[in-house]
């Protein structure tokens, strides 16, 4: 794709140099306003529609785990650290090799 845009921008760039030397204060503003103008609104319908997609997605989503719309409530899976039984073999391994660390000193470092 970059041997695409150079040729283009290159092309681009000489021709808004000429433009601009040869064209009245007025007329360079007007072209930027322009500009400006059709980036900010196409950026913000974008923007609006994409809005209206994620709120759509997150009310169907409540719905979906509401109960009392007929969805079915999720249950989170909580671990608990201090028996390491239900956990999973490598996350029970981690939290053995944290729990060696003394957190007490570190907090120390970090407090000077």
């Amino acid at each position: 794709t970059l041997h695409i845009m150079v040729p283009n921008l290159l092309i681009g760039t000489i021709f808004g140099v000429f433009v601009n030397a040869v064209s009245p204060a007025w007329l360079i503003t007007f072209g930027l306003v322009l500009s400006l103008g059709y980036s900010t609104y196409s950026a913000g319908t974008k923007a609006w529609k994409l809005y209206l997609e994620e709120t759509k997605a997150d009310e169907e989503d409540m719905r979906a785990r509401d109960p009392l719309l007929g969805g079915k409530q999720m249950q989170a899976k909580h671990y608990s650290f201090d028996d390491p039984q239900g956990m999973n073999p490598q996350l029970a391994e981690i939290v053995q090799r944290e729990s060696k660390h003394d957190f007490k000193a570190l907090g120390l470092v970090t407090v000077v």
